[in-house]
């Protein structure tokens, strides 16, 4: 009886480290750099809707597009 606690108490040890070194590689990766944004810089992008099951009273759908102006994103 007593082997068989002793066994369990090794197996869930090594399922624990097993756990902690798999969040630990996880949270591990590398950082990719922030993005920097020029003056002028400008990304366009369009909104379409399919498939939609409910309706809204918003049109957005369209092409929108996202510059930088003055240090600041602008739609």
């Amino acid at each position: 009886m007593k082997e068989k606690q002793m066994n369990k108490g090794f197996l869930f040890s090594i399922l624990a480290v097993a756990i902690s070194w798999s969040i630990a590689v996880v949270f591990a990766q590398e950082q990719a750099p922030a993005p920097s944004f020029k003056e002028g810089d400008a990304w366009q992008f369009s909104i379409s809707r399919k498939g939609e099951v409910g309706s809204s009273t918003e049109q957005n759908d369209g092409v929108y597009e996202l510059s930088v102006s003055q240090g600041t994103v602008k739609i």
